[in-house]
C-alpha cells in the first residue's frame, strides 16, 4: 500500500528503475525507443501549455518560469522549455538527473537538472510562475505529497498556479479501495482540498481517473 513504504524507499524504488529500465517504467512500456518517447512527451505537453496560458495572463509564455517536480529524463521538461521562458527539472534521483542531462537533444532551448531531496524545491521563495508535476504524486507517501504541495507555495511568486496531474476520485471510501501494491494510489477530493489549503483553488475535477488539479497562489 502507497503508505506503507518510507520516502527514502521510494527514492531507491525510483533510483532502481532509473539505472535499468526508466523509458519502460515512464511509460508502462508503451515507447519502444528514445524517439517515440520524447515524440510523446511533445504531445503530452501541449495541454499544460494551454493550462499556463489561461493561468498565467498577466506574461506572455518566453517570460514564464516553471519548475517540473519528478522531471526524470526530462520528456515534458525539455518541450516545456521550447516555449516558456526558464524551466527547471528537479528530481530526487541521481541517476534521472545524471541520463535527462545526458539524453537531452540539442534544441533552441535547454532546461536545467537538479537533484532534491523529494519533499522540497532547491529553489528560491517566490522565484517561479508555474510548478508542475505529472505521473509523480501517486507514487509517493501522501505526506511527503502534502510537503511538496507546501513548498511549492513557497517558490510560487504571488499569483502563480500548481498545477499536477494525481488519480482522484469522490470521497475516503474510494480512495482507500483505490490503493494498490503498485504504490499507486487516487486522493478523495477532501485530500485534496486540505493539501491545497494554503491555495485557491482554480480546479478540480473529481471522478476522472487522471484528474488534473490547478491552485493559485
Amino acid at each position: 500500500m502507497t503508505d506503507k513504504f518510507t520516502p527514502e524507499q521510494a527514492i531507491e524504488w525510483w533510483e532502481e528503475a532509473a539505472e535499468k529500465d526508466p523509458i519502460r517504467l515512464i511509460t508502462g512500456g508503451h515507447c519502444q525507443n528514445f524517439e517515440q518517447f520524447l515524440g510523446n512527451g511533445f504531445l503530452e505537453t501541449q495541454a499544460v501549455l494551454k493550462e499556463v496560458a489561461k493561468h498565467i495572463k498577466n506574461k506572455p509564455l518566453m517570460r514564464v518560469r516553471l519548475v517540473d517536480y519528478g522531471c526524470g529524463l526530462g520528456r515534458l521538461t525539455l518541450w516545456l522549455a521550447q516555449e516558456l521562458g526558464r524551466v527547471v527539472g528537479v528530481d530526487a534521483s541521481a541517476t534521472m538527473v545524471d541520463k535527462a542531462t545526458t539524453f537531452s537533444p540539442v534544441y533552441a532551448s535547454t532546461p536545467d537538472y537538479k537533484l532534491c531531496d523529494g519533499r522540497s524545491f532547491p529553489l528560491k521563495a517566490r522565484s517561479v510562475d508555474v510548478v508542475f508535476s505529472k505521473s509523480v504524486f501517486q507514487h509517493l507517501p501522501r505526506d511527503v505529497v502534502r510537503e511538496v504541495i507546501a513548498d511549492a507555495h513557497r517558490v510560487l511568486r504571488p499569483g502563480g498556479i500548481l498545477i499536477f496531474q494525481l488519480p482522484a476520485c469522490e470521497d475516503d471510501a474510494d480512495a482507500a479501495y483505490a490503493e494498490t501494491p503498485q504504490r499507486v494510489s487516487r486522493w478523495s477530493r477532501h485530500e485534496i482540498e486540505e493539501a491545497l489549503a494554503e491555495f485557491t483553488i482554480e480546479q478540480l475535477p473529481i471522478g476522472k481517473h487522471w484528474g488534473w488539479h490547478v491552485g493559485r497562489k
